[in-house]
């Protein structure tokens, strides 16, 4: 006779061990967690250790533990970054536990909500965001990535005529002389070979080749009567320059829309 909801349970477990929620079946449980049944019972059948920021198990009814082993001493990697939705005064209204989440239970473009997580705009639909702190990330039981150590590499900064500027010690050193955050991927997209630039200059590593580039294709900037404006390696970059959200130029690209900022936007 096989297992039914009437008869088994599925439990949401914080990293600690300690039962957060009990649900009548996985469907309802990813129904509250705004994500895909799937997900949880992969890490029932042990496909995974978490979902959602949590430990998933299935019991009968009357036999669910109170606790389970805790994973919080287990370095498991979470390439997601729990954010929280804020009122005006910038209390937390709501967590989750990546972007994509937050953008399906507020009808939100995902791109809008990076854009305010990354400054570039104040708000996403009327609505202010921000990235949880490691303190908030342990108070309501979300998963923390665990960076692995990497060895830093001096990289060589160039003018586009291809004359040395300087040499620094790591991609974060670049970052902080040029006023960059530490999480700004643009040095390490060049040195990858995702683009040709940053920031206006060419980057090399000092001890060893660049990975070898591929053909990408350009942002190309028109005005309304489609003259060429200007030409950008990146939607990141025409954002900058331009000061237009990422989310904006991407649904003109995308035909979402005719225009954004006034202008026409094509990726040749």
């Amino acid at each position: 006779m096989g297992r039914t909801s009437k008869n088994f349970r599925v439990v949401a477990y914080r990293l600690d061990g300690s039962l957060f929620r009990v649900y009548e079946s996985a469907k309802k449980a990813s129904l509250s967690r705004k994500g895909h049944p799937r997900t949880i019972d992969k890490c029932i059948r042990g496909d995974s250790l978490t979902a959602f920021g949590y430990m998933w198990r299935r019991y009968p009814s009357d036999q669910i533990p109170e606790t389970i082993e805790p994973l919080e001493d287990k370095k498991v990697s979470n390439t997601n970054t729990p954010i929280a939705l804020l009122d005006d005064n910038g209390n937390i209204l709501k967590h989750y536990p990546s972007i994509n989440l937050a953008a399906k239970d507020n009808e939100v473009d995902p791109h809008s909500i990076r854009d305010v997580l990354n400054k570039i705009a104040l708000k996403a639909k009327g609505k202010k965001y921000r990235y949880l702190t490691k303190k908030e990330i342990e108070k309501y039981g979300y998963q923390i990535h665990y960076k692995k150590n990497q060895k830093k590499c001096a990289i060589i900064q160039y003018t586009l005529n291809g004359d040395y500027v300087k040499t620094y010690p790591s991609i974060n050193s670049a970052n902080k002389a040029l006023g960059k955050s530490k999480s700004n991927q643009g040095i390490k997209q060049c040195l990858s070979g995702q683009f040709q630039t940053a920031f206006g200059y060419v980057w090399k590593y000092k001890d060893f080749p660049n990975v070898s580039r591929t053909k990408r294709k350009m942002i190309y900037q028109y005005d309304l009567d489609k003259k060429l404006i200007k030409k950008y390696v990146s939607v990141k970059e025409a954002s900058n320059s331009t000061k237009i959200s990422i989310s904006s130029i991407n649904s003109a690209i995308r035909g979402r829309q005719a225009t954004a900022g006034g202008y026409i936007w094509k990726r040749l």
